[in-house]
This record gives structure tokens, C-alpha cells and sequence, in this order.
């Protein structure tokens, strides 16, 4: 029975992400996938799991999504792929990289940046919620052709207590990471024991680029 339900549940999901056009209200799609919630309740089935499958052409539904998103962006997130995160709360590690795939291949840095401000995305670490508390200021990252504005709110802090600053961003059709970060005895960097660093890389998938880079805080 709840294979059968299973099938059913994840047909119904697939269908809602091919016809996601047609999908214009929170209302809409919370009322589809709370359907599909009490139908996984009632088989003792966890819906989240269903949710964050690769069962569609391998990839997550929240990557469809992201990847048939086209135009100008939004005010605000869509209203399917906020719903669906919502669901998936808190999201698996897997998901989140299935979704910096399709911002990475989408070249949406507007969207990843408005997934990375909410909750469920879990930007950032457990040590920085709990100095930061609930309503947290987000890291944002604001670009132009050659340079690169970041804004970390309490830096000095969270370097001290957390030791390690991280942001993640789109930009040139590349997944790029920037890490500041203290020099420890186990790090394998040529920072020192107590020094403060910095880094930027390039994530899965991106293609590969020679990075030249220069540092300035304010």
C-alpha cells in the first residue's frame, strides 16, 4: 500500500512541477502539496522525502523548478519553490546542492540569493543563529563586472567565536565560495595558528577559471 501511495503521491508532485506556470498563488500550491502531506500522514509515509527524490531526469523537483523559472525576477520568491522548501524544512545537504545546480546553469544569482535569506536553506552555521539570534541580518553580496561588495553583519564575532565567515554567490556563469577564516594546527593552509584568512573557490560544476583576487575591508 504505500508503494502504491508512494507512486501516486510522486506522480502528482512531477505533474505540479511540469504545470508550475499555471501555478500563480501560495494558496494554489500549498492547497496541492497539503493534499499530498495528509495522504503521506495517513500511510505513515515522511512527504519531505518524497520531496527532496531525484526521481525526476535525476534531479529534485526544486531544481525543475528553478530551471523553468524564466523572465525578469520576481518581487518576491515564486510561489512553488517557497512552498516546497517550506515542506523540506530543514534541507537536506543533497538538495541544497541540486538547487546551486540549477541557479548555477539558470545564471540566476537574484533566486539563489533569495533562497540562501531563508530559513530552510540554513545559510548559515548553528554557532552564527545562536550569535545572531532568531531574526538574523543575512550575509548579501553585491556585484558588478569586476568587483565584488560583501556585507557580513557582526564579522568580528562570528570570526572570534565561529572561526570561519562563508558566502556563497552566482556570478559569470560560475558557483563561487569566499571563506574568511582563522589559522588553526590542523588546517592545511599557510595561515597560522591564530591568523585570520581568506579564500575564494569555485563550487561543483562550475567551470574552471584562473581567479585573480584582491581583498579590501572596510
Amino acid at each position: 500500500a504505500q508503494e502504491s501511495v508512494c507512486m501516486t503521491v510522486t506522480r502528482l508532485i512531477q505533474d505540479l512541477v511540469l504545470n508550475q506556470a499555471g501555478i500563480d498563488s501560495d494558496t494554489a500550491c500549498d492547497g496541492i502539496l497539503e493534499s499530498c502531506n495528509d495522504i503521506c500522514d495517513a500511510h505513515s509515509i515522511p512527504f519531505c522525502d518524497l520531496l527532496e527524490k531525484t526521481n525526476i531526469q535525476g534531479h529534485t523537483p526544486h531544481y525543475w523548478v528553478i530551471s523553468g523559472s524564466a523572465g525578469p525576477p520576481p518581487p518576491e520568491l515564486p510561489p512553488l519553490i517557497r512552498v516546497l522548501i517550506e515542506y523540506c524544512s530543514p534541507l537536506k545537504e543533497s538538495t541544497v546542492t541540486d538547487i546551486r545546480l540549477a541557479c548555477l546553469r539558470t545564471c540566476d544569482q537574484w533566486l539563489f540569493q533569495s533562497l540562501r535569506m531563508t530559513p530552510e536553506f540554513n545559510a548559515l552555521s548553528q554557532t552564527d543563529r545562536l550569535l545572531l539570534g532568531v531574526e538574523v541580518t543575512p550575509d548579501t553580496v553585491v556585484f558588478g563586472p569586476f568587483t565584488v561588495e560583501f556585507e557580513f553583519p557582526h564579522f568580528q564575532q562570528r570570526m572570534r567565536i565561529s572561526q570561519s565567515v562563508k558566502l556563497e554567490f552566482v556570478s559569470h556563469a560560475r558557483m563561487w565560495r569566499i571563506q574568511f577564516f582563522v589559522g588553526s594546527h590542523k588546517s592545511n593552509s599557510q595561515v597560522g595558528p591564530g591568523q585570520w584568512g581568506a579564500g575564494l573557490a569555485l563550487l561543483e560544476n562550475s567551470p574552471v577559471a584562473n581567479i585573480r583576487a584582491t581583498y579590501t575591508i572596510e
